[in-house]
């Protein structure tokens, strides 16, 4: 489990193109592969920040963000709040 994991990466480990791995999402779930890894990793943030002592700085690194901006902008635009 890498929670830096690239859309060229998730593609090479189920044998198939980024092309190809865009088209099937799309199809299946109606999300993009870069969408879809945002949303995991942001759904694995709201976990860990639920345990008590987890900073923010901590949480963001633990789901494969290296700049806290980064993070902090990625889990307002799926979850709406800040």
């Amino acid at each position: 489990q890498n929670p830096a994991i690239t859309v060229e990466q998730l593609a090479a480990a189920l044998n198939m193109t980024p092309r190809t791995l865009h088209r099937k999402m799309r199809d299946l779930l109606q999300e993009s592969p870069k969408s879809f890894i945002t949303r995991v990793r942001i759904e694995s943030a709201i976990t860990l920040l639920e345990v008590p002592g987890n900073s923010v700085s901590q949480v963001a690194f633990a789901c494969g963000y290296q700049d806290e901006t980064v993070f902090r902008r990625a889990f307002s635009a799926v979850t709406g709040m800040s």
